[in-house]
């Protein structure tokens, strides 16, 4: 049995040591406009580090797989958008999904239309149409390069706004709103 990799284990849980709490005085302005321009991943943008910033998080960028709010229509035959996988998981589960349940139902689509399109479930049938699948979900564009990996698919952009809520501001052809940039200086918020 392989040793995991710090961060991961081998049951799909977190084997990272304890990260301590991180202390926030208010920053120099040199380091707010480095803060807000960019946040870690793991979907900073909601962590309660970023909730400890208060208006100061305003305007902040942060990168995910997926986003809830992205616009995708998906094809027929399975949850068509975003908003309905995250309804129906949480009825099911009784909480909201992250990007890691919905890339994994995607992937299960993946393998559910291939083996539609195969018409058969013999491996390489499956394979192949895998290879030349090519359909917009509820987690965007599923489609796989020559090594089998789905490059089509961009990142999604999310943004804390002045108004306290987080929106997906990119890709723009799924936006849920633009995003707000360039910031204003630190002195003309409000």
């Amino acid at each position: 049995r392989s040793k995991p990799v710090i961060g991961h284990s081998t049951s799909g849980t977190t084997n990272a040591p304890p990260a301590a709490k991180p202390e926030h005085p208010k920053p120099d302005t040199k380091a707010k406009n480095l803060a807000t321009v960019a946040t870690t991943v793991a979907n900073a943008l909601c962590s309660a580090e970023a909730k400890s910033l208060g208006k100061d998080a305003d305007y902040v960028f942060g990168g995910t797989q997926w986003s809830v709010t992205a616009k995708y229509s998906g094809s027929p035959g399975f949850i068509s958008s975003s908003q309905e996988f995250a309804n129906a998981f949480e009825a099911k589960y009784g909480h909201a999904p992250d990007y890691h349940n919905a890339e994994s139902a995607a992937g299960c689509l993946a393998f559910q239309y291939a083996i539609q399109n195969a018409g058969s479930l013999d491996p390489q049938k499956v394979r192949d149409a895998l290879s030349n699948l090519n359909v917009v979900t509820f987690y965007g564009p599923l489609r796989f390069d020559s090594r089998g990996i789905n490059t089509f698919k961009p990142m999604a952009i999310e943004q804390l706004q002045p108004d306290g809520r987080k929106y997906t501001v990119f890709p723009s052809t799924v936006a849920e709103k633009d995003a707000l940039y360039p910031m204003p200086a630190w002195d003309k918020r409000k």
